[in-house]
């Protein structure tokens, strides 16, 4: 539970003064405040595992230029 102490604190912080973003925006957010930030598929693990973040809604965007994935989650502080 040691694992990314400082990088769950950022990710609510983030969330209460922006509200509802997405991974990526979480993302991107952490690879520019740290050195070392965890990779996308941590952090869906973190987000998904914290009591203190939920899940707002996933839409899929299967030809936006701007993500590479195929769906988009939304995440907000409770």
């Amino acid at each position: 539970m040691a694992n990314h102490v400082r990088a769950r604190k950022e990710i609510i912080k983030y969330l209460t003064e922006n509200g509802k973003s997405t991974t990526w925006q979480i993302h991107n957010h952490l690879k520019s405040k740290y050195r070392n930030s965890p990779t996308i598929n941590c952090l869906g693990n973190l987000l998904g595992k914290n009591p203190d973040v939920y899940m707002v809604s996933a839409s899929k965007r299967l030809n936006d230029p701007n993500y590479n994935c195929r769906q988009q989650t939304y995440w907000k502080v409770r």
